[in-house]
């Protein structure tokens, strides 16, 4: 199985804010996780409607956040 990498980039923007984001084209997203505490990304819309779809629960997925 092929690992899958999303690129992404850390946000500041919060709350209602993030409709000016969607406007440029980017995904607010948020990363869960144990032993982390929650960090708020955006990611690329396009590249995002393209992989997201194909995966399924069982998937591991890469967060290439800011290199």
């Amino acid at each position: 199985m092929e690992d899958i990498v999303l690129k992404a980039r850390a946000r500041e923007i919060r709350g209602k804010q993030v409709k000016a984001l969607r406007r440029e084209g980017r995904l607010p997203a948020i990363v869960y996780g144990r032993n982390i505490k929650p960090l708020p990304i955006t990611l690329d819309i396009r590249e995002a409607s393209r992989i997201l779809p194909t995966m399924t629960s069982s998937h591991l997925v890469v967060v290439d956040v800011d290199g």
